[in-house]
């Protein structure tokens, strides 16, 4: 019995890609741009609850996009056609995990030194003087670094598969019927594991 290969992540990897996606933009630019400028008073209560809410609703969305990532079905890899590149769309994939997990490791490890949890969540009290006075804060900030050099790259490489290599790939993580035509990038055979 002959299957046909698939072309495009499951519904629920493609869902859950786009959702972090936004998720994480979301908290590079509330991190980066908000509440690193922000005194830590009762007026910063508010966004560093969501932040640290959205953060560990992250870390719940990526266990679960891992699970259906390795049990489902994926299309053949796409290749850029040069070792090199390929080699970076595997290494950002990968790295990708281990950088959004840090993120959320570190961040906890913050939240958890200051006692964040019951003063986020209704115990009261209220915020430390100064958040730098704990270790895991400067690796959170060098990981938001990497990710955002790391989206940059995956939305170059899709931007160079789509505009320069017209393969499609976007249809991969795309909505609504697929395209007719190629799709996909080149292909190496077998499932993509980046």
């Amino acid at each position: 019995m002959t299957t046909t290969p698939v072309t495009r992540y499951h519904l629920v990897l493609r869902i859950l890609h786009w959702t972090i996606g936004v998720l994480v933009l979301l908290q590079l630019g509330v991190g980066g741009l908000v509440l690193s400028e922000m005194p830590n008073d009762a007026a910063k209560l508010i966004p560093l609850t969501g932040h640290v809410s959205v953060g560990l609703s992250i870390g719940i969305l990526m266990v679960l996009r891992l699970i259906v990532r390795l049990k489902s079905q994926k299309p053949p890899i796409a290749t850029a056609g040069n070792p090199a590149l390929n080699g970076l769309r595997k290494a950002t994939h990968f790295l990708f995990y281990v950088v959004v997990f840090s993120m959320i490791s570190t961040g906890v490890g913050v939240a958890l030194m200051a006692g964040l949890f019951p003063t986020l969540f209704g115990a009261g009290g209220t915020l430390p003087e100064n958040f730098h006075e704990f270790p895991p804060l400067e690796g959170h900030e060098v990981f938001a670094t990497v990710l955002l050099v790391l989206v940059v790259l995956h939305v170059a490489g899709v931007l160079y598969h789509e505009l320069a290599l017209k393969d499609r790939l976007l249809t991969r993580m795309g909505f609504g019927k697929p395209r007719v035509g190629k799709t996909g990038g080149g292909v190496a055979g077998g499932n993509s594991r980046g």
